[in-house]
């Protein structure tokens, strides 16, 4: 791999990992919160019961959303990038511009790039 492709590869697993469905999705989870609280307290307040167990079930489902989502985000959202062909170490933060500017593994110390032909 040469210093160029390796910035093409590290530039587009940046791209890969930049999403907005985690921020909608708590943003969600907010909405049920509030919305659960606020239906079940003025519900209680009135004295309807079923109002109670409807603004508690959608507490419920927000708190089991934000749970869901606190799994499962990190799992899909691994950070992905160029590895060292030698010990397969990611090089992502700040392992990728140290790599491109030595040319050489952070860990191994094992040339990176191959010569770039002219």
């Amino acid at each position: 791999m040469t210093r160029h492709e390796f910035i093409s590869a590290q530039a587009a697993a940046r791209r890969q990992t930049v999403s907005f469905w985690p921020v909608a999705v708590n943003l969600v989870a907010l909405g049920c919160f509030i919305w659960g609280a606020a239906h079940g307290y003025g519900a209680g307040e009135a004295g309807d019961l079923a109002g109670v167990r409807t603004g508690g079930m959608v507490f419920g489902v927000g708190l089991a959303i934000l749970l869901a989502s606190l799994v499962v985000v990190p799992i899909i959202h691994r950070e992905r990038g160029p590895r060292c062909p030698h010990c397969r170490l990611k090089l992502i933060r700040i392992l990728g511009p140290l790599a491109i500017a030595s040319g050489h593994c952070g860990r191994c110390s094992m040339p990176l790039f191959e010569e770039e032909k002219r």
